[in-house]
Parts: structure tokens; C-alpha cells; sequence
């Protein structure tokens, strides 16, 4: 998986500056997480939902991300997710993953697609942004005639591979689009949306072995209090 570090995708993607579209915060759009704390989370139209933090780990559970074609009519859905990340004194970030998952139908002939790319922008160091593409399992397009499944995809982006100062301070943008497409009397859909579990997941890894060190210490508090 490469990691690409791009010029000019500030502007582009709107971490820098506001985006055209009407943004829908979060309700929690800030907070507090285990080694971080969060501000000014948003997407452009909503779709992604708003967010439960478990561990260090943002859990969303869209219910109407969803791209339907009907009868050779195409259909695209994108949205923008944007969160800014600032690590606690003495911490810092290593990984931050996103994993999406779903389900998807063609009923006839179509075709049904996924794509994705995170990008992360530093906020204290000048420096290009990190950015990495979705890649899904089954590889998009999906354009087998009357089949239905379930599909997920995947990106990383390891900041200790990146040549410079820790990552402390960032924001992270992740662009998604699903797309469907028919012939004539035919139909197809692709959703984010499982029957029970998050449908997207943000996990952010901070300094390898902090969080057990952050464990540790709450166990610690635990028995305190317990005496």
C-alpha cells in the first residue's frame, strides 16, 4: 500500500478552507479520546452520521448512504468527512485506518462501485499531505449480473514512515463515493449499512504501547478507589 504525499489537495478537498456545500456538524463534533481530543467534526451532507467513540476508535452507522440505479437510470452519492486531531501532551499519532463496510444487488445487468481516499494534512508542520486510496474486497466495479453480497474496503496511513516530525496535530478529510449503474429494466444498489455493527470505522493509533500504558494506569485508579 503506498502512501502518497500531495501538493495541492488542501484547496481541493477544503481542509484549509470552507467547502462550497452546506457542512452538517457532528452533535459531537467535539471531545475528548483516550490520548487526543477532537474538534470541529463535520461532513458535507451528513451522510456519514455522527460518531461513537469506543477506545480510541470513531464507530459511524449511516442509514441512508446509498447509491440506487433503476432501469438505466445512473446514480453517485459523495460525501466529505473532516475532523481535526490533536494528540496529548507526550503522545502522538502513528496509524489512523478507516474500514467501511456494506452490501450491494443487481438485479439484471449493472454495475456497483466504492471508492474512497483519506487524506491527512499536518497542522503544525508546512509539509504536503499524507493521502491513501480505499481498496475494497470484492475490487470495485462489481458488474456480475444477478448477484448480491456484502463488501468492505480499507485505508492506512502510517505517519512513522513519513520522513519528519511527529504527528501531533492534524486534520483528517476522507472523500467517499458510491456508484450504480443499469441497463434498461434492470437495477442496482450499493449502501453502507449492515444489520448490526458500525458500517465505518476510524481507528487512530497513537505511540505503540501508550494505550496499554493509559490501560494500566486506569486499573491502577480502579483499586484505589476500590480500598
Amino acid at each position: 500500500m503506498t502512501i502518497r504525499l500531495g501538493l495541492t489537495v488542501v484547496a481541493a478537498v477544503g481542509v484549509a478552507a470552507s467547502s462550497a456545500l452546506a457542512q452538517v456538524p457532528w452533535t459531537n463534533a467535539n471531545g475528548v479520546g483516550p490520548f487526543f481530543t477532537w474538534m470541529n467534526g463535520l461532513s458535507d451532507l451528513g451522510r456519514f452520521g455522527d460518531p461513537v467513540l469506543v477506545g480510541s476508535t470513531f464507530n459511524f452507522f449511516p442509514t441512508n448512504f446509498q447509491a440506487q440505479s433503476v432501469n438505466g437510470a445512473p446514480d453517485a452519492l459523495t460525501d466529505r468527512l473532516q475532523v481535526r486531531l490533536k494528540a496529548d501532551p507526550g503522545h502522538r499519532f502513528t496509524q489512523i485506518k478507516i474500514t467501511e463496510f456494506g452490501s450491494w444487488s443487481i438485479l439484471g445487468i449493472g454495475s456497483v462501485s466504492d471508492s474512497g481516499t483519506m487524506f491527512l494534512q499536518d497542522m503544525i508542520t508546512p509539509r504536503p499531505p499524507a493521502i491513501n486510496n480505499l481498496v475494497t474486497n470484492p475490487v470495485m466495479p462489481i458488474n456480475t449480473p444477478n448477484s448480491s453480497g456484502n463488501w468492505s474496503g480499507q485505508t492506512l496511513i502510517d505517519l512513522t514512515s513519513i520522513l519528519g516530525p511527529d504527528w501531533t496535530d492534524l486534520t483528517l478529510v476522507f472523500t467517499n463515493t458510491l456508484q450504480a449503474n443499469s441497463d434498461p429494466g434492470s437495477s442496482a444498489t450499493i449502501h453502507k449499512k449492515l444489520v448490526s455493527g458500525p458500517s465505518i470505522v476510524v481507528e487512530i493509533f497513537p505511540t505503540p504501547g501508550s494505550l496499554g500504558v493509559l490501560a494500566m494506569g486506569g486499573a491502577l485508579a480502579m483499586r484505589r478507589r476500590r480500598r
